[in-house]
């Protein structure tokens, strides 16, 4: 049987499709920057909370090396969720706009 009521395919269409595509953006763009935090960044970013990133920041909102690793791992976890057998599929399903990673 059909599913035909408005609000239904309103919401489909205006909120799990969207949220779908923002999900899977994300997945890739995480992958993207992990990749490149290991071949590149990783080495010079100390996992040291009085080790601060100097970029003219107030402390209030200035980043430590562990904060920015923080970042990396808590990536790896969406990462994983992500590639949990079915859940990307899952996600890409939905998906009517192409792919974009910024």
């Amino acid at each position: 049987m059909a599913i035909t009521d408005e609000q239904v395919i309103r919401f489909a269409n205006e909120q799990v499709r969207p949220k779908c595509e923002e999900m899977r953006n994300l997945y890739y763009e995480l992958k993207a920057l992990t990749t490149y935090w290991t071949d590149t960044l990783a080495p010079l970013i100390p996992n040291d909370p009085t080790e601060m990133i100097e970029d003219g920041r107030s402390e209030v909102t200035q980043l430590s090396g562990t904060d920015v690793i923080g970042f990396i791992v808590e990536g790896a976890k969406f990462i994983n969720a992500m590639e949990v057998e079915g859940v990307l599929s899952a996600i890409q399903k939905p998906c009517v706009r192409h792919l974009r990673v910024e």
